[in-house]
């Protein structure tokens, strides 16, 4: 994520960036909505073998004039294709600053949702294939979530 400042009205804008690993060059952009923010970022597959599809997924707040926390904010999936361009999949909005993210067990995302940890369902829709993020649950009780930590464990059995 890069952000660039407009020297005439002073505003931020935030960017989805994609560089070549060699020559740093800019292969693909994509700019956030105005007042939107970056705030998390992870790489994933979502236990998709099949598909062997990998997405990025971004976390935003957006910070309006006025507003001293985030009332709103997005979690944003987009792929990558062979050409080195982002596509979008699937966007929800959500209530708040999403200040981290992981993935959890198959299919599933964790975020940090201002005070809300949230388990989101990464789920195909049957009408035309696509995919969607689906609220499962969440809890609330906290101050706010600003890390997460996944404990993978592997089940065992004995004979």
């Amino acid at each position: 994520m890069a952000s660039d400042v407009d020297s005439d009205s002073y505003e931020e804008v935030f960017y989805l960036r994609v560089y070549d690993d060699k020559t740093f060059e800019v292969l693909d952009s994509i700019e956030l909505e105005p007042y939107e923010t970056g705030c998390s970022l992870i790489s994933t597959s979502f236990s998709e073998p099949e598909r062997d599809s990998s997405y990025f997924v971004v976390g935003t707040a957006f910070c309006l004039p006025g507003e001293q926390e985030a009332s709103k904010g997005r979690i944003l999936v987009f792929q990558l294709t062979e050409q080195k361009k982002l596509v979008k999949v699937t966007e929800l909005d959500v209530p708040g600053a999403v200040y981290t993210m992981s993935t959890f067990q198959d299919g599933k995302l964790v975020a940090g949702v201002d005070s809300k940890l949230q388990i989101y369902t990464w789920s195909v829709v049957e009408a035309d294939g696509s995919r969607v993020l689906r609220r499962e649950c969440g809890h609330h009780g906290h101050i706010i979530v600003l890390y997460i930590a996944v404990r993978r464990r592997k089940n065992s059995r004995a004979n």
